[in-house]
């Protein structure tokens, strides 16, 4: 500050690095804050921010590399199925020959007559039910459709509204605003970014910014 720049230590070698990282994960997960594994490592808060969050980012690479194989192998499977259930949809609608046998009676002994008989088909419906499942199942895998509506009950919420402003609980000039969105949230008409914070007198406010300072190494 006021012009001068903290000088941060010796660059960590990849294997510190690494070995840190591992370290400042492990206590993280055992449930210790970031301020007390600086203490307890002895390098500064923002140090241990930052390798938190180069873990975690490296957590989520893998998770979706993970879900990705997973991903691959089911549609797999789906398009192994529906291409066996194709193939034998097309067989059950070739012509059946039948072959047929009568037996004759004579005075030189039994004798056979051999014929055949051809039967047009139409094809098994129940090996294109089996597409059609194969089908869906990929679609929802790959979230093609659309999302499905969900009934739902909108809560009856009655409020004492002089009550309210006559506790400087919320201000009487917005009274109608913040009736407004209690009720925009109920129906679900409102989304997040609509409806600011209000304090206690009705005035919407702006969250603060976090703010982050300190020395780290912002290694890779």
């Amino acid at each position: 500050m006021n012009g001068q720049q903290h000088q941060s230590g010796p660059k960590r070698t990849k294997t510190e690095r690494e070995a840190a990282r591992a370290e400042v994960a492990r206590l993280d997960l055992q449930g210790w804050n970031t301020y007390d594994i600086a203490r307890k490592l002895g390098v500064s808060q923002p140090q241990v921010v930052y390798d938190l969050r180069k873990v975690r980012e490296r957590h989520i690479a893998s998770m979706v590399q993970d879900r990705a194989e997973l991903v691959a192998v089911k549609l797999a499977q789906y398009r192994a199925t529906a291409k066996e259930a194709w193939l034998a949809y097309q067989q059950s609608k070739e012509t059946a020959v039948k072959t047929l046998e009568e037996e004759t009676q004579s005075q030189f002994g039994s004798r056979y007559k051999i014929g055949s008989t051809t039967e047009r088909r139409t094809g098994d419906p129940r090996y294109l039910e089996v597409v059609l499942k194969c089908l869906q199942a990929e679609r929802e895998l790959l979230g093609l459709d659309a999302p499905k509506k969900l009934d739902a009950q909108v809560a009856q919420v009655v409020l004492n509204w002089d009550a309210l402003v006559s506790q400087d609980i919320i201000d009487e000039a917005n009274r109608d605003t913040v009736e407004e969105q209690i009720n925009a949230l109920l129906l679900g008409h409102s989304s997040a970014n609509s409806l600011a914070p209000i304090e206690p007198t009705g005035r919407p406010v702006n969250p603060p910014n976090p703010l982050t300072n300190g020395d780290f190494h912002a290694d890779q």
